[in-house]
Formats: structure tokens, C-alpha cells, sequence
């Protein structure tokens, strides 16, 4: 089981979204999916084990806010109003916002992840092993993002399915929890010029930059601020 919390489209995580215990919680508080996994065994198997059973964070986060979807006219939950644009949303189509539409979004990257690993390897990976690979692709992207309100980070369809793809699926020591704490001074800015070769339509927009550091004399935390802000 994963926990799934909801961003808006920068990744932020929104107001409405369900979230973990801080590490402040005054009782049983627990991140460590492998050591619940390991509990759990042990209690069924042999009817030991002292817990903690349970996972008090969210496992990743995806965009549920204003995600238009089909819907039918008659549903209660439909009718969220866009201004000049409120025809394209009727009668079969309406934006809402919920951790119901980020599950949906993150349950379809996990059916990706199945599909692939099943394609190239002629089997369905392990429930475990599909939890690891989305928590390890995920991204740490914004500086409001810690354990307990975005797990590991925003999902990252691209990546995942790329794992399972090359029989590379992610194990424990992978997955890497969203950073807490202030962010430092930036090192470095990065600039320079965009050249679109047409094979994808952005809109005019930078998707993604991928940069390389070959060398750092501390350990740092790399944030991807584009197009976040």
C-alpha cells in the first residue's frame, strides 16, 4: 500500500492533501517501509513481532488539482466552473481537485511499471518491488517537500518505467526520502539558450534540464527548480 499525497501543477503540495505524522508526533512514528514489511512477516509467520506495523508518511505525490476528467452530467461532484472556458468542461467533462485524482494518476504509473516489467520479462515483478521503483524514480522538487507531507517525492512516470524496462527494478536502498530542513544558498544558476527540435510539443515551455556535476567537495542536494519557479 502506498500513501499518495495531492499536488497543484508545480508540484506543490496543496492545502487539502492527506499527510504523515512529523517527526515531532508524540507517539508511534515510522518511515522505514522495509522494517514494517520485515514486522509484518514476522508477526504472521511466526506471531511475534512488536511493531511498528504501520508506514506514517506518504509513499509519493501527483497533481490533484482542477485535473479535468469524464464525468457524468448527473454526478453531484461535477459542475467546477472555468470561466470563458466552462463549455469545454460540459456536459461530459469537469476539473476537480482531491487525493483521489493523484491516486488515479499514480495508480496508472504503477499499472506502467507492471505492463513493462511484463513485457520485457515475461512475469509480473513483486508487489514490493513496484512500491520501491516508484518511490526511487520519484522527485524531490520543491523545497516545501519532506517525509511526512510527499514521502519521496513527485512521481516520475519517464523514470519508472524505464527501470522495469531494462529487468533494473529498485530495492530499499534506493529509495530516498524528500530532504527536510531550509534550503542553503544556491552554488550556481544555470543559464544559456533553448533549441526545440520539434519532436515533442511543449508549448514554448522547458520540460526538463539535466545537468551533470562530476565534483563537489560537500555533499549536495539537487533540486529541479524547472519550471517551478
Amino acid at each position: 500500500m502506498v500513501g499518495v499525497a495531492a499536488t497543484d501543477d508545480d508540484a506543490k503540495v496543496t492545502s487539502f492533501s492527506s499527510r504523515g505524522r512529523k517527526p515531532s508526533y508524540n507517539g508511534v512514528t515510522n518511515y522505514d517501509r522495509r522494517e514494517v514489511l520485515a514486522n509484518t512477516r514476522d508477526h504472521y509467520e511466526n506471531g511475534g513481532g512488536s511493531g511498528p506495523f504501520g508506514i506514517y508518511r506518504n509513499g509519493v505525490g501527483a497533481n490533484g488539482n482542477s485535473v479535468v476528467s469524464t464525468m457524468a452530467p448527473n454526478d453531484p461532484l461535477r459542475g467546477t466552473d472555468n470561466g470563458d472556458n466552462e463549455s469545454l468542461a460540459r456536459p461530459y467533462y469537469a476539473a476537480i481537485s482531491g487525493t483521489s485524482m493523484s491516486c488515479s494518476m499514480t495508480a496508472c504509473v504503477t499499472a506502467l511499471i507492471n505492463d513493462a516489467y511484463r513485457q520485457n520479462n515475461g512475469e509480473f515483478p513483486a508487489p514490493i518491488d513496484v512500491l520501491n521503483t516508484l518511490e526511487a524514480t520519484a522527485r524531490d522538487a520543491r523545497t516545501d517537500h519532506n517525509p511526512h507531507n510527499i514521502g519521496a517525492g513527485y512521481i516520475d512516470a519517464d523514470a519508472a518505467v524505464e527501470r522495469p524496462e531494462a529487468a533494473n527494478l529498485a530495492g530499499f536502498d534506493e529509495v530516498e526520502l524528500a530532504r527536510s530542513g531550509e534550503t542553503p544558498e544556491f552554488v550556481f544558476t544555470p543559464n544559456g539558450s533553448r533549441a526545440d527540435d520539434g519532436s515533442v510539443f511543449t508549448a514554448g515551455q522547458t520540460n526538463q534540464v539535466d545537468i551533470t556535476l562530476t565534483e563537489t567537495d560537500t555533499e549536495a542536494v539537487v533540486r529541479d527548480t524547472i519550471p517551478f519557479g
